[in-house]
């Protein structure tokens, strides 16, 4: 088995154990089957937007999404060994649109981006970058997705390559998350929100839209959750500012 280099990424639905003390497995698979229906056609139109052009045939279909219980794996292989702008957009997208259903469902998470080599293929999917994408994802101390130190070197070296500037990509922001045990550290974090809802209801009151995603299906929500509401909130507000 040949080695790839792509992209990944991994998220972790919080209070998913809470839930389904409270809930059935059923009422959880229904809501996944929700988040996922039609995902891939959303992203395609996303890229399309961004592009001004059509997904080229195949690029959408070639992210795999695994889920299994309350963790969601993406990877996305590079063509002829590298990653482009297209890609990053299209694996970015995927995870953003994912994080917003997921959270409009009652199911807030957080989650990691990681590039690098990997295996894939007749049931393995191991590599260094999973390895770093969960470690950082358990540090997180908000429902947020963040990238990898690396992953965003990579990033910039290849949308530099392609000549695209970053900041053409309005989701994401640098932002000092708050990781466990009181640390924090400058990461690059992708919000849910579209820059196209600022000023809409989706944005005035991310308080109460964070508390119910954390809140929802009779969950119970311990004083250990309280900072990650807290710090969730603190996020998205930071980045509703930064992109007014």
């Amino acid at each position: 088995m040949e080695a790839t280099n792509g992209i990944i990424a991994f998220l972790d639905i919080l209070g998913y154990q809470n839930f389904i003390d409270n809930n059935s497995v059923e009422k959880a698979v229904d809501i996944l089957t929700k988040v996922f229906s039609g995902l891939k056609e959303a992203v395609a139109e996303d890229y399309k937007n961004w592009f001004k052009s059509p997904a080229p045939i195949g690029r959408v279909e070639r992210v795999v999404i695994q889920t299994l219980s309350d963790s969601i794996i993406f990877h996305l292989p590079g063509e002829r060994g590298a990653t482009s702008v297209a890609d990053w957009v299209t694996l970015l997208q995927a995870v953003r649109i994912t994080q917003r259903r997921l959270f409009e469902n009652g199911f807030p998470a957080r989650g990691t981006v990681a590039s690098g080599e990997y295996f894939f293929g007749n049931g393995f999917l191991v590599g260094r970058p999973f390895m770093d994408a969960f470690r950082l994802t358990q540090s997180l101390e908000f429902a947020g997705v963040v990238l990898t130190p690396n992953a965003l070197t990579q990033l910039k070296s290849d949308w530099k390559r392609d000549r695209f500037a970053l900041e053409r990509f309005r989701g994401g922001v640098e932002f000092l998350a708050p990781l466990k045990d009181g640390r924090e550290q400058k990461l690059y974090c992708i919000s849910p929100l579209r820059q196209s809802e600022i000023g809409t209801d989706a944005c005035r009151d991310v308080d109460a839209m964070v508390r119910r995603s954390f809140w929802h299906h009779q969950k119970d929500v311990p004083a250990s959750v309280d900072i990650k509401v807290h710090n969730t909130i603190k996020f998205l507000t930071y980045w509703i500012y930064r992109r007014e």
